[in-house]
C-alpha cells in the first residue's frame, strides 16, 4: 500500500485488520475470486486508482512511532499500569 500500488489479499489473519477497506479482499483460498479481482484491476483504471488513493492514506498509520505506541498499551495493559 505504501508504494502505491493497489492490494489484493485473501480475508485470512491479520489481513483485514490491517488493509481495513485499502485492499480488496476475496474469501479464503478463493483462487477463483483472487483472480478475478486481478483482472478487473488490470482493466478497471478507476476501481485501481481508488484502491491506490485509500492505500497510500492507510499506509500513514504504520508509523514507527504508532507501533511502539501500541505495543507499550499493550505491555502496560498486561503489567496493570497505568495508560
Amino acid at each position: 500500500m505504501a508504494c502505491g500500488t493497489p492490494v489484493v489479499a485473501f480475508a485470512n489473519s491479520s489481513i483485514p485488520e490491517v488493509a481495513g477497506d485499502a485492499a480488496w479482499l476475496v474469501p479464503t483460498n478463493d483462487l477463483p475470486a483472487f483472480v478475478e479481482a486481478m483482472k478487473v484491476l488490470a482493466v478497471n483504471h478507476e476501481k485501481r486508482q481508488e484502491l491506490v488513493a485509500t492505500g497510500l492514506e492507510r499506509a500513514k498509520l504504520f508509523t514507527w512511532e504508532n507501533t511502539a505506541r501500541a505495543v507499550l498499551g499493550v505491555y502496560r495493559r498486561v503489567l496493570g499500569l497505568p495508560q
